[in-house]
């Protein structure tokens, strides 16, 4: 939510779509902390109800990684209080929980969750009340199917198997893929090492099993 390009995603998403098949909308929002976090979820709401006019939201399948899986359930959590539709599925892949990221220490064994990046990240957001964790067992049971992935070492593993847990606890059908060693994101690393591949072929055949 602090950086990036909404182009960088299309190298990372066209393969997964082209073996599902699927079409692909990447939207572009604005970035902390020139924008508050209810800015963001706004631009995130706005496209997706864009897109719920363009597709039945039945067909829809929301993916979120890192910040951006934080930001997945925040608008989730706006169009049920809106009573809006809601897509056919959710796939979070390493979401953050904690978005003042107070809660998080650095991975000894993951380059991707180092201290530098955690300085940063809470320097950022260190104004942001929002935990995914506070959510209501109310707003949680509405969702519909839930895949998680996210590797074992990262710094946030600890909240999101929470967030597993109340999913579950709340009628969720949640499946949490939990890799071992793997670092932040590592799904998306398939091009560079074979648990992404893996963690991607789950991944499809999950948005593939929808449909049965």
């Amino acid at each position: 939510l602090v950086s990036g390009r909404a182009d960088v995603y299309k190298g990372a998403l066209a393969p997964l779509a082209q073996r599902v098949p699927a079409d692909v909308l990447i939207p572009r929002y604005r970035l902390a902390p020139e924008f508050t976090v209810p800015e963001i979820v706004n631009d995130a709401v706005n496209a997706y109800k864009w897109l719920s006019k363009e597709k039945n939201a039945s067909d829809i399948i929301l993916w979120g990684d890192s910040a951006g899986g934080a930001l997945a359930m925040l608008l989730l959590q706006e169009l049920i209080q809106d009573k809006a539709q809601l897509p056919r599925a959710v796939i979070l892949v390493s979401p953050v929980t904690d978005m003042t990221y107070a809660s998080y220490e650095p991975s000894e064994t993951d380059p991707v969750s180092n201290a530098g990046v955690l300085k940063f990240l809470q320097k950022q957001f260190q104004n942001t009340p929002h935990s995914i964790l506070s959510m209501s067992a109310d707003t949680l049971s509405a969702l519909p199917p839930v895949y998680i992935a996210a590797g074992k070492s990262e710094w946030g593993y600890t909240g999101i198997s929470q967030l597993h847990s109340m999913l579950q606890s709340a009628g969720v059908n949640a499946t949490l893929e939990a890799a071992e060693n793997m670092p932040h994101v590592f799904s998306l690393f398939y091009d560079w090492i074979p648990e992404g591949q893996g963690s991607v072929s789950k991944i499809v055949d999950f948005m593939k099993s929808l449909n049965k």
